[in-house]
């Protein structure tokens, strides 16, 4: 119970773009609990939680670090619905050191064929999508295809999803997500992309 409030307090953290010294130290005192008791679930998102406050301080190497070990903690308490938001996170990461996402994209692909519809039915009972984990991480994505000329994968998701949002995204997406679009609730987005926390 401990380490939820602590993470709780962390997030609240995060979404108001509190990237301080105390922010890091709270971080790393839950890894230091959840390792303590080997929760693994909770430390791969204290390494999501490190990687958002890494950009949020302009360090996107450290950040990148900071989400591979989150996705390289196998353990079955770590879900693939985490590692979907945590690779999501990184593919944005990706983009802003211009690096390649195409093997990113391609296992996000594999596991989106077997689960998007499990998503969509989730998205379609929710009474506000602008805050759902899920619908930011497939807007992200899109814009990230979008960016990076994926035109294969921003089409895929057209054909799973078909969200409105995707046209606004389309006409501009380097812009997508700045502050008059407001297509997503702003407790995501952290110069201007958008950032899954949890």
């Amino acid at each position: 119970m401990e380490i939820w409030l602590s993470n709780d307090q962390i997030l609240c953290d995060l979404i108001q773009k509190n990237f301080s010294a105390e922010c890091f130290r709270k971080i790393i005192m839950i890894r230091e609990k959840a390792d303590r008791y080997a929760l693994l679930s909770d430390i791969s998102r204290t390494y999501n939680n490190e990687a958002v406050w890494r950009y949020g301080n302009n360090n996107i190497n450290e950040a990148l670090e900071c989400l591979q070990h989150a996705l390289s903690i196998f353990d079955e308490t770590v879900t693939d619905q985490q590692k979907f938001l945590f690779r999501t996170n990184k593919i944005v990461l990706l983009l802003k050191e211009k690096q390649d996402i195409c093997n990113d994209l391609s296992i996000l692909d594999d596991w989106l064929e077997d689960n998007y519809s499990i998503i969509k039915n989730k998205l379609n009972r929710t009474h506000n999508m602008q805050k759902e984990n899920n619908y930011a991480a497939i807007l992200s994505l899109y814009k990230a295809a979008c960016v990076a000329r994926q035109e294969w994968f921003a089409q895929k998701l057209v054909d799973w999803f078909g969200y409105a949002a995707f046209e606004t995204i389309k006409s501009n997406p380097v812009n997508a997500f700045t502050q008059e679009n407001s297509l997503i609730d702003e407790a995501f987005i952290i110069k201007d992309e958008i950032f899954i926390l949890f």
